[in-house]
């Protein structure tokens, strides 16, 4: 018990350390606590409500009509008790009098769903819809069309009544959100002749398996997926349709846990520095109870003891502070979500948060507590310097458990090796040139002598003299400022990429579904008006069967578990149809990178030749296909190989028709198909009125509003940057945090030169002077440095993902750089008032 008792009165004795201590790593444990508590209450959210937004237990879906047989291989594996129900979904164009709008077509059986609910006012139920009269509409489609309820709307070749409008949709979260939803009953569909050969449609099939388990439905899916051999029908359970919902709240978690990272990585830059200073402050204590008989181990015990109290101590109260914090962070990211995030903690984010605090602590004290092991007492009880000890290659290796660490964490946070060490290289690599370049200009600094103002003559003297508090502050403040910067550098760099200026190839209307004999029609239509019919491209759906002769294998597909984001993304492209086509030469929005153009024509009267096919770089490499390989595609029962001679690279912002999969002409002209086009950029009310005349001459041609899908994107894009940037400036409040640790303990380590001054007659307020203008110095420093090095940044991003396209944003590092000059003398000034309140008698008489 003594113990103990002699360990919390050394801590009580050190209460300056042990507050910037537990402020330190409280702050920089706090984030990466909150976004475990953010994942943990999106996967509870997500699965408390995954049967109500699929609307039923399991699901089959296709864009095809699936054959008897197949649908006998499904049904064999389900139970007597199942219950079924068909819903089919397609995108087509909704319109009133001379208004016009894409819309997302649910035609549904009455007994949809199984679960949830679809909440209308007035208050409607399914069966409502059975009449093949009435619609349900979404609020946003009154709006667009100048509608109310009552309206009639034309859908095709038939006309419609309004009879409710969606108020609350359990299953809103599967829209693709490009378009707003109708619902509708499946035998109204088939009277708007829609659905015609080659429309792109969603069969869906829907069942409610009464008293089966998730695990055991979770075993069905996968009987199934393995007896059906078609890579493009999909087999899902509600938690697979409801992971599918949450993926892009997902992907923006994965992002924030990078940030909360790096605000935990500069946090151990403090940590290290008030470690280092602490144990140089203990290190005579430590060699005297050498000397009075205690033994080295014993000795070291006892502050190793001391840190693990702090440590524990630090980790809870960032759990407390983070529960806090959490309705911050959610708020930030409920913009994206397309659901109501319940708040939730469980026992399992709470250790990880609690076992990363102890973990990470422990190997931040290990090197300072080997180096102190390795040092002779003799040496400390001489008055050797402490800071100009020499490290060993040994001890400089007790760094490499905390970097295995942090690799780890990068990894984890984002769910892939690729993404995962990239950040941990970026982020690791701008620490390096922030470190290489404060020791570049501490010689300089060092050199300057025409400065006569005693206050900053003295700041730049300590600044020089004082390398590892420069340092320490210049890389934690820098550090942070880069990330803060660099995140709306990356959001311009997006921006620049899809809204493009005014003399680009952004066209104004995009449109699919196009029958074959429409093409001529709908050329000379806008031909009247003078309007070019561009990029019209032939679309022929199709399955991938073989490779190089042997089948294609579907991966595990849904069910695949532990799975990283890659791989997740190439079980999504096995398990899926493809939309084949030809054109003669490549868009502009394409970039040959390997091989050779596809020859104009393929002669087919050659019984032993093989078309030539094109693939999209990135397509080839999830799907692990190379140069040379054939492959051998099913389009209506009816083989097609292709040969990969060339490799490309796709601008997919272009908003041009583009595919994966090109075929050498010649080849696919035969097949059924459906065309794509675009309409260049118009005014306004030409871009309305040749819509309008569209819709009315084929009413089975859709049509995206290019222009109106930008603007969507641009405020998805908005919302997230928010939400990035929101946790981003924690990482600058913890770099502040850093700066005033410094500062304090300079303050303490400094109280005798600090009572000298003062006996000489130096002003308090000239003393208090020269400590703001050395740190303000540092962090003026460090966020004009971490500006500069975040537009680095995000130019070597831009080149690797938007193809060199970089966009300058110098408004956000020059915000931060004149936010960072007016806080930080501020809160250096509040921060040390209180620890140069004393008097030079006081320490010149100790």
């Amino acid at each position: 018990m003594s113990f103990f008792r002699f360990v919390f009165s050394e801590l009580l004795h050190s209460k300056r350390f042990v507050f910037l201590f537990l402020l330190n790593l409280s702050l920089g444990l706090t984030s990466f606590v909150a976004l475990e508590f953010l994942k943990t209450s999106v996967d509870a959210t997500v699965s408390a409500q995954s049967r109500q937004v699929l609307g039923a237990d399991l699901g089959v879906s296709s864009r095809r009509l699936l054959k008897a047989q197949e649908w006998e291989t499904v049904e064999a594996v389900l139970p007597a008790s199942k219950q079924a129900t068909n819903i089919i979904e397609m995108f087509s164009m909704v319109s009133k009098n001379s208004v016009s709008s894409l819309v997302q077509i649910k035609a549904i059986d009455m007994s949809f769903p199984y679960y949830g609910h679809v909440l209308t006012s007035p208050i409607k139920k399914t069966n409502d819809l059975e009449d093949g009269t009435s619609l349900w509409v979404y609020p946003e489609i009154l709006t667009l069309l100048n509608a109310a309820i009552g309206d009639t709307l034309k859908i095709g070749d038939k006309e419609f009544r309004i009879a409710a409008v969606v108020e609350d949709d359990a299953a809103s979260g599967i829209s693709t959100g490009m378009a707003p939803r109708i619902y509708m009953s499946r035998e109204a569909l088939q009277k708007t002749n829609l659905l015609r050969e080659g429309t792109l449609a969603s069969y869906v099939r829907l069942y409610k398996l009464p008293n089966v388990e998730d695990m055991a439905l979770e075993d069905l899916r996968d009987q199934i997926f393995k007896k059906i051999p078609s890579s493009d029908v999909q087999i899902y359970t509600h938690k697979n349709a409801s992971e599918q919902t949450a993926r892009l709240l997902n992907y923006l978690a994965d992002f924030l846990g990078l940030v909360s990272l790096a605000a935990l990585f500069i946090a151990c830059i403090g940590l290290t520095f008030l470690l280092s200073t602490y144990i140089q402050v203990k290190s005579k204590s430590i060699a005297i109870l050498n000397a009075v008989g205690f033994s080295r181990q014993r000795a070291l015990f006892f502050y190793f003891v001391q840190f693990i109290i702090l440590i524990g101590f630090g980790s809870i109260i960032s759990v407390a502070v983070a529960a806090l914090v959490l309705p911050v962070i959610m708020k930030a990211s409920q913009s994206v979500a397309p659901f109501a995030i319940r708040p939730t903690m469980n026992f399992q984010s709470l250790g990880l948060s609690l076992a990363l605090g102890l973990f990470g602590g422990l190997f931040l004290i290990l090197p300072h507590l080997i180096r102190l092991y390795r040092t002779n007492p003799n040496q400390l009880l001489r008055g050797a310097q402490w800071q100009k000890m020499q490290w060993t290659w040994l001890q400089y290796m007790t760094f490499i458990p905390s970097f295995l660490l942090f690799y780890f964490l990068s990894i984890r946070q984002m769910h892939s090796f690729k993404n995962g060490s990239l950040f941990f290289a970026s982020f690791v690599g701008a620490g390096l040139v922030l470190y290489s370049l404060a020791y570049g200009l501490l010689p300089i600094l060092g050199k300057i002598d025409l400065i006569k103002w005693i206050p900053l003559r003295w700041a730049l003297r300590d600044i020089t003299r004082l390398r590892m508090v420069t340092v320490t502050g210049f890389l934690s403040l820098a550090l942070g400022v880069f990330l803060v910067n660099i995140i709306p550098q990356i959001k311009a760099n997006i921006e620049a990429e899809i809204q493009r200026p005014a003399g680009s190839k952004i066209p104004s209307l995009f449109l699919f579904d196009i029958q074959s004999e429409q093409v001529e029609e709908l050329r000379a239509l806008l031909k009247k008006e003078e309007i070019a019919l561009n990029n019209i491209s032939p679309l022929i759906r199709a399955r991938l069967i073989e490779v190089n002769g042997l089948p294609f294998s579907k991966g595990e597909g849904a069910s695949a578990k532990g799975t990283s984001r890659e791989e997740e993304q190439e079980a999504s492209f096995r398990n899926r149809g493809f939309n084949l086509s030809y054109r003669e030469e490549l868009d502009s929005s394409e970039t040959l990178v390997a091989g050779a153009p596809l020859p104009n024509t393929f002669d087919s009267s050659k019984t032993d030749s093989i078309a030539e096919i094109s693939l999209e770089i990135r397509f080839a490499q999830r799907l692990k296909l190379k140069m040379g390989d054939i492959l051998t595609f099913d389009i209506q029962e009816t083989p097609i190989l292709g040969k990969i001679t060339s490799f490309r690279k796709v601008n997919w912002t272009s908003f041009q028709p583009n595919f994966f999969v090109l075929f050498q002409p010649g080849s696919l002209e035969d097949a059924p198909k459906t065309f794509l086009a675009t309409i260049p950029k118009l005014p306004l009310e030409q871009k309305i009125s040749m819509q309008k005349s569209i819709v009315q001459k084929m009413p089975n041609v859709s049509l995206i509003d290019v222009d109106r899908l930008i603007k969507k994107l641009m405020t998805l894009v908005e919302q997230m940057g928010w939400a990035l940037q929101v946790m981003s400036a924690f990482c600058i409040l913890v770099g502040l945090t850093v700066l005033l640790a410094l500062a304090n303990d300079q303050i303490r380590s400094r109280e005798w030169d600090i009572g000298l001054l003062k006996a000489l007659g130096t002003p308090h307020s000239q003393i208090t002077l020269c400590f703001i203008l050395q740190f303000t110095i540092i962090s003026v420093t460090a966020a004009l440095a971490g500006g500069l090095l975040s537009l680095l940044g995000s130019y070597i991003f831009s080149y690797f993902l938007f193809d060199g396209s970089w966009s300058f944003n110098w408004q956000v590092p020059l915000l931060i750089l004149v936010f960072v000059a007016l806080l930080s003398p501020l809160l250096i000034f509040f921060g040390i008032r209180r620890g140069l309140q004393f008097s030079a008698r006081e320490l010149l008489t100790q």
